[in-house]
Order: C-alpha cells, then structure tokens, then sequence
C-alpha cells in the first residue's frame, strides 16, 4: 500500500491532479480490489454477511497513532502482524501461526524447490552448495 500510494502520489504531482489519501489507498486495497475481481458482494468490507478476513496488528510502544489509517498504510509491515482470522478461523495468534505444521510445509517447500530446480535443468554455482 505504501508504494501505491507513493506512485499515486507522483502521478498527481505531475498530472496536477488531486492528491490520493491514506484512506483512498486502503479502501483501493480491500473493497476495491475485491471489486475488481467481481468479489465484492462476499469480501472485501466488514459487512454482515461477507466473508471475513481480519488482520491484528502489534503497534511498537513508541508509535503514535494519531492517523491509524495512515499507519496501517504506510507503516505496517508483515513483522507487526499479531493475529489473523479468516473466515472466523484463527490462522495466527500472539504473533504464531496456528494450525500448520511448520516442519512439514519446509519439507514440502523445499521437495517443491529441488523438482523445480531439476526441471529446469539449473545447477547452483558451487559456492551455493557449501
């Protein structure tokens, strides 16, 4: 969001047109977005009704939250990210992921990588083996 906004931003300053808000981008990046892909009557907004996917997030002690929305937008990054919930269930919780065998998924990421790079016929250069 933070990049968009910045683009956004240029793109004003050079078209002379009205400035994009904090607010603009984030609502460009949920209901928006869900719209764009013709999903807006299921996500998209906290609405009665809709799925729901909600992001908690840590604030660091010091950070002053005057403009939250201008926070979220452009300060927010995934190593703040307390608890997530998606579609009423708890993915993550106090910062842990919950529900996923970590050890596992490596496993699989890392099987998914080597037939990947087999396929391709890539062979890392040597000083990446060690």
């Amino acid at each position: 969001m933070a990049a968009a906004f910045q683009a956004a931003r240029l793109q004003a300053f050079e078209q002379g047109t009205p400035t994009v808000g904090t607010r603009d981008i984030l609502r460009f990046a949920t209901i928006d977005g869900a719209r764009s892909i013709g999903l807006e009557g299921e996500v998209g907004s906290l609405t009665p009704g809709k799925q729901a996917d909600i992001v908690l997030l840590r604030v660091p002690p010091l950070a002053v939250l005057n403009d939250p929305v201008g926070y979220v937008t452009l300060g927010a990054h995934a190593g703040m990210v307390d608890s997530v919930i998606v579609a009423g269930r708890v993915k993550k919780r106090a910062g842990r992921l919950c529900g996923f065998n970590l050890e596992r998924c490596s496993a699989a990421l890392a099987a998914t990588s080597q037939r990947i790079i087999e396929r391709a016929g890539f062979m890392p250069p040597v000083a990446a083996l060690r």
